[in-house]
Parts: structure tokens; sequence; C-alpha cells
């Protein structure tokens, strides 16, 4: 049913009634700094600018959507943080150290980057090998594997096909395998590529749903999706990146609020701030922020 076709002055009156009854939470504390990225530029060859003078701040625990079309420097912001990308100008701090000079591998010990597409991540022959891999190149005790692996496969829908080939996995249990394989070293920082492409809305959920559990236990999350719905409903903060800068940089609701950004951006306006809009509510960013609070009450 087109949201163009209600009748206004009714569903103003039931959205107003709605808003007086929410409680808008106090701002919350502003959470500590775990990585700064300063001044960061990145040139292609020495030819294409792909990103220019990004300032960016990750808080311990802090969801951020990473938002932008496709071409706009979101991933080689990613490859950039993990270190697959060499830069000379700008800084990046992890925890108060600067790790510009750090290889793949040392960040990888602090910064895990899950990729798009599940097939380039995936070594082993078998689900259970493919999770426990990475445990026993640290030589982790066979014990503490056999916990982790299977914390990790249960909450990510995998355990029942610990023993099946990877071959005979679908690309959306694929997806769920990189996932697990990275929750399982401990990370303090994680960025996910599209991470619910491929998978049904149950584990949608379910995956969401520990990520923020995760995220309240003090890892942070750099997520890069083309979902605003994933990020209104789970994301703390929403970064938009168009031409390699960044161009909005505040709360989801805001972000996805401000009608100036968003066709800058070329990012489509969510269907709540259409509602809120078309049924007369002056402050539809406040609407939107009740709404995302209201449902994680729930």
């Amino acid at each position: 049913f087109p949201i163009e076709n209600l009748r206004n002055a009714g569903v103003h009156s039931l959205l107003k009634n709605w808003m007086h009854k929410q409680v808008l939470s106090k701002n919350k504390y502003i959470k500590k700094a775990l990585c700064k990225i300063e001044n960061l530029s990145f040139t292609y060859n020495n030819k294409h600018t792909a990103l220019e003078d990004i300032n960016l701040s990750i808080g311990e625990g802090e969801i951020v959507a990473l938002l932008g079309h496709n071409g706009a420097g979101k991933s080689t912001l990613a490859h950039t943080l993990i270190g697959i990308n060499k830069t000379k100008n700008g800084r990046i701090t992890f925890d108060g150290e600067n790790i510009n000079c750090w290889s793949i591998r040392k960040r990888g010990e602090v910064i895990s980057y899950v990729m798009q597409n599940p097939n380039q991540m995936i070594t082993q022959p078998t689900v259970l090998e493919e999770v426990s891999y990475s445990l026993k190149l640290k030589k982790v005790s066979k014990d503490e594997i056999e916990t982790r692996v299977e914390k990790a496969l249960r909450i990510c829908g995998l355990y029942p096909f610990r023993n099946w080939p990877i071959q005979a996995l679908s690309y959306g249990q694929k997806k769920r395998l990189t996932i697990a394989s990275v929750l399982i070293t401990n990370p303090k920082l994680i960025v996910l590529d599209e991470p619910t492409a491929g998978q049904d809305y149950y584990h949608y959920k379910q995956f969401m749903s520990f990520i923020r559990k995760l995220a309240e236990r003090g890892i942070s999350f750099i997520i890069i999706t083309h979902d605003m719905n994933l990020a209104l409903e789970y994301a703390d903060r929403a970064v938009v990146l168009h031409e390699g800068k960044i161009i909005a940089d505040n709360t989801v609701s805001a972000v996805l609020g401000d009608q100036g950004t968003l066709q800058r951006a070329n990012l489509r306006e969510i269907s709540l701030i259409k509602l809120a809009k078309l049924s007369g509510i002056p402050t539809p960013e406040t609407f939107v922020k009740l709404y995302i609070e209201a449902s994680r009450r729930e």
C-alpha cells in the first residue's frame, strides 16, 4: 500500500499522539575512542584520488554504518584501515598508538575484515576446519577451540552443518561461515562488508542482534551497507562517503532525515521519513529517533 495514499490528517493525529507517549532518552555518554583516522587521503597510482582528508573516530562498542553509492570510497577506506592500501598522508591510531607502520598481519590481530564475497575468504575443506583454522595457527588448546567454535557456529546458525564440506553450503551459509571465522578470534574492531547480503530474514535478525550484543561488550563495528533499514535499526551512527569525502557524520536518524545529504549521495529516503513528512510531522528526525528507541526496547 503506497504511503502517499494515506489520509494525512488521520495519520498526523495518530503519530502525534504516539510521539507524546514516547520518552526520548538522554544523550548517551561519549564513548572512548578506539580508532581514529586523521587527515587521511589515498590516491591510486598517483592519479585517481579515492579518499580525501578523511577524519573519523570509532568509539569502543560503537556500531558505525558506512553509507554511500558504489565508488564512493567505502571499500577503499576499509582496505586502508586494515593495511591493504598504503598511504603516506594522514594517520591512523588504535588505542592511542599510531598503526601506520603496522603490517597487515599485526593489524589483523585487532582489526578484522569480512569481505562481501565469502568465496574469497574460505580456504579449508569443511565448516569445522574453516572456523577452527586461525585458532590452531595460534596454538590455542583443543578444549578452548571446541568451546569457541561451537559457540560461534551456533550463533551463526551453522552448528548442525559443522561437518559439512564447503561445497555443500549455500551462498548465505558461506557468508555466515566467514563471519563465524572472524568472531572466533575476538578482535576489537570488525569491518563488515554487506554482512547480511544473501541471508534470509531469520538469520539476518539473529546475526545483527548478536552484533549488538558484542557491541555492548565493547567490540566496535564498521558496517559497509546499502541497506538503510539495517543502518536505522542497528547502527549508533551513520557516516556518508561521496566521491572519497565524508559529507555526513551523525546519528542515523539525523543523516537519513537530511534530504540534502541523501540526494547528494544518491541514497534513498526511508519509509519512516516519508511517513513523517506526509503526515505533517514538523520534526521527522525526532519521530525516527523515537521509533528506533521504541523498537529497541521491545
